[in-house]
Order: structure tokens, then C-alpha cells, then sequence
């Protein structure tokens, strides 16, 4: 849901219902983060990105957030965390509450978590987000190249993404992200973890700065 202050957060307006599914995904939809277009000829949207379990999806809105297009799946790069049998062989000596992974268990489908989402002074709409494979079993075998901390570029606006970059591959981590832009314009500086939950080796952040080149 969209909620909006008028008095610098001390009092706050019901606005919209941004996205709502009881089907989607194994959690509905969470973790969500708004960016709003501020140039082109798109000024003014407002995009949400969510997590559902399974893929991200996306919406937008044209008018302050009165109104959403229905959110729908969004892939970044042909990361399709439906392609179980890209990594099944992997898992296949794994077991999940005591029983062996079956190659068309569920338990493979990946995850796409903790967007978010943000405008440069410049313009470009930097999205980051994390792909678990799978949505569980990578804190078992995280080694899977495209488990990892990823950012994705795009110089219209949203409509098309130029360049998705991972900055992080088949590592131990919880994927949870976060990217801002330094005072310097076209540098940004993301934070993202390593280790997780239960992991013995412990659990960092890291903070890198990363530079735009267009």
C-alpha cells in the first residue's frame, strides 16, 4: 500500500492499494521500493519493484500513485528463476527436511529479493536486488554463478535495461542489498552482505562505491 505525509511523517494519508494477488508467489507481495522518474518524457511515474518468494514483478503509476498498472514478473537478464534444470544436478545429493531433492521439486525454483530502486541526479534508474539458487538451498551449495548481489541500469527510464552487471557470484550470502548515490554524480555507493543466518563463518557488510560510465 501507498501512503503519503504531508508533514514531514507525523501524520500519514491512505493513497492507493499498489499491488494485490493472493496467488503470487510463496509470500504475496513484500519487501517493496518506489523510485520516481524525475526526466524524459516518463517525469513524474512512480515505479514499484517487489519480492513474491519466487520472481520480482513490477508496476507503475501515472498519476502520484492513485492508480497502479497491474504489477507482473520482471526479469533482469534472462535470470528466469524457473529454470530448475539449469542447477538441479547440483542439489541432487542434497536433502530438504531429511528427503533427497527430487529434480522437479519445487524446492529448486530460485528467488529474487530486496529490490531496490533509485534515480541518479543524472537520470539513470539503478535497480539492485539478490538471486538466491535455489530460494533455500543456497545457504546449503551457494556456489551456483548466478547466486549473488546484482545492480541493473537503464537509460529510458525503466522501459529496457542496458546493463545488469552481478556483483557478487556464487558466494555465502543473504542477498539483501541496498545502493545510493554519493555527492559526486554517477557514483554509487552499495551495500550487501556476506554469510547468513546460521552460517559459522560469521556475517559482514561490505560497502563499495561504483563508478557510471556512459
Amino acid at each position: 500500500m501507498l501512503f503519503k505525509s504531508k508533514n514531514k511523517g507525523k501524520h500519514w494519508d491512505f493513497v492507493s492499494t499498489v499491488a494485490v494477488d493472493k496467488k503470487v508467489g510463496t509470500e504475496g507481495f513484500g519487501e517493496p521500493v518506489i523510485a520516481r522518474v524525475s526526466k524524459g518524457p516518463k517525469a513524474g511515474r512512480l515505479i514499484c519493484q517487489m519480492r513474491t518468494g519466487y520472481e520480482l514483478y513490477s508496476n507503475h503509476s501515472d498519476d502520484g500513485g492513485k492508480t497502479w498498472t497491474k504489477a507482473k514478473p520482471l526479469v533482469y537478464a534472462d535470470l528466469d528463476v524457473y529454470k530448475t534444470n539449469n542447477w538441479a544436478a547440483m542439489f541432487k545429493d542434497v536433502k530438504r527436511k531429511g528427503v533427497l531433492v527430487a529434480p522437479d521439486s519445487p524446492e529448486l525454483i530460485g528467488a529474487v529479493v530486496d529490490p531496490d530502486l533509485i534515480e541518479t541526479r543524472s537520470g539513470i534508474l539503478i535497480a539492485a536486488f539478490g538471486v538466491r539458487i535455489s530460494a533455500k538451498l543456497c545457504w546449503t551449495i551457494p556456489t551456483y554463478p548466478w547466486n549473488g548481489n546484482y545492480l541493473a541500469f537503464s537509460l529510458d527510464h525503466g522501459d529496457t535495461r542496458s546493463q545488469v552487471t552481478r556483483l557478487t557470484t556464487g558466494i555465502d550470502t543473504t542477498h539483501y542489498m541496498c545502493v545510493e548515490e554519493t555527492p559526486k554524480n554517477n557514483e554509487l555507493f552499495v551495500v550487501y552482505d556476506f554469510g547468513h543466518w546460521n552460517g559459522k563463518e560469521g556475517r559482514y557488510t561490505y560497502g563499495r562505491k561504483v563508478k557510471i560510465s556512459v
